[in-house]
């Protein structure tokens, strides 16, 4: 299990480090240099913002390979239930905040859009891509909880099929010449269509940890997010550093820099 991990965890983050270079000749001249520009520093803010799970998903991985090792299903249920919970209010929220603050956003200022096409789609493609994002966080915790069943290697599977679905989409939306903003929403889908594939998968075949309601709560979901947010920390500060730089550039020289 360890070996095949290890070689899959190779292939599916050279396929999750492949789909986004095969998406830019796929992309770039479609989308023009400003919207494209306007898109990569959107996804810039969303790499910042992998702590957007609040440390749970570190969380959730070490506390629940403990209790599968100890072979106690209930305390299994009660940790992911518990993840789920609290990740799918808080995504829930996350996505009613973004529907009524993105239009309020001055955008020609906070992005220095300087471009008209981009400037009245800025608005449309920040919702696809940082709603796409929120919409992905709850759903990403199936690939902890198979790290913790050891199922590294279907785990990273998935991964890998979310990364080819987003070119694939992408690729199918631009040969039908559909709007810019329908091929930005084609690359957000595929890890959320791998992740939901992945999610259906894992549950059938592990019917006894499927969460419940009930299961959400106690003291063993108090303990997950209080590990979460020594997590939390880390992450942030780290996310912070390596994903700011597309944003400066936006900011202080334009789009077309940025892109």
């Amino acid at each position: 299990k360890l070996r095949s991990g290890i070689l899959s965890s190779i292939a599916s983050r050279g396929m999750a480090a492949l789909a986004p270079l095969m998406l830019i000749p796929l992309t770039y001249a479609y989308l023009g240099t400003h919207v494209y520009g306007l898109w990569m520093a959107l996804v810039s803010l969303t790499s910042m913002a992998v702590w957007a799970d609040l440390g749970l998903g570190n969380g959730l991985l070490t506390r629940l390979s403990h209790a599968v090792a100890a072979d106690d299903a209930v305390l299994g249920r009660r940790l992911i239930a518990s993840a789920y919970g609290l990740l799918t209010l808080l995504a829930s929220m996350t996505l009613v905040a973004l529907v009524f603050l993105i239009p309020a956003i001055p955008w020609e200022s906070v992005l220095n859009i300087r471009d008209i096409k981009a400037l009245e789609q800025a608005p449309q493609i920040a919702l696809i891509t940082l709603g796409a994002f929120v919409v992905n966080v709850p759903l990403s915790l199936v690939q902890r909880i198979q790290y913790a069943h050891q199922e590294v290697t279907q785990s990273n599977a998935w991964v890998a099929g979310g990364s080819v679905a987003s070119v694939a989409l992408a690729w199918a939306a631009v040969q039908s010449g559909a709007e810019v903003t329908i091929v930005i929403l084609s690359v957000a889908l595929g890890p959320i269509l791998g992740n939901l594939m992945n999610t259906a998968w894992f549950f059938r075949g592990h019917s006894d940890t499927l969460p419940r309601l009930r299961d959400i709560g106690g003291a063993p979901a108090r303990s997950m997010v209080g590990l979460g947010g020594r997590f939390l920390l880390v992450t942030l500060i780290s996310a912070v550093a390596i994903n700011i730089d597309t944003l400066i550039v936006t900011h202080t020289s334009g789009l077309a820099d940025a892109a």
